[in-house]
């Protein structure tokens, strides 16, 4: 049971890698430009995952869930850290925490959904053919 969940999400993952209705997919992904705009989408998709991922990871070790002494739990912690804080320190120097709860990760997933995604999507439309 778990492995057919996962084979299908699995498929479904993959699928929407490869979607042709993807916003930077308008002009069907013509010209040289076509698919390296879409692997920038995959890579702030990727990206957006990872901050979730230590979002999840650091919140399951504050409420004593996960143990950091775990080598599994360490590494993850430690890769998922080394990706996201050079993005994410200089919004904590701009941003005090509220209350003891860091906002640096909501805000940087606004920012790349609400502006970054956005923008990349209109400029691949612009682009000539």
């Amino acid at each position: 049971m778990v492995a057919v969940a996962c084979g299908e999400m699995g498929r479904s993952f993959t699928t929407a890698l490869t979607a042709s209705d993807s916003p930077l997919n308008a002009k069907g992904g013509d010209g040289v430009l076509g698919p390296i705009f879409n692997l920038i989408d995959i890579v702030l998709g990727l990206y957006v995952f990872v901050i979730i991922i230590r979002v999840a990871i650091n919140f399951l070790l504050v409420f004593g869930v996960l143990d950091y002494r775990n080598q599994a739990v360490r590494s993850v912690d430690d890769v998922c850290t080394a990706l996201t804080e050079p993005l994410l320190r200089p919004i904590r120097r701009v941003l005090p925490s509220f209350r003891g709860i860091d906002l640096g990760p909501l805000v940087l997933l606004l920012l790349i959904e609400v502006l970054v995604r956005p923008y990349l999507a209109m400029f691949a439309r612009s682009l000539p053919v």
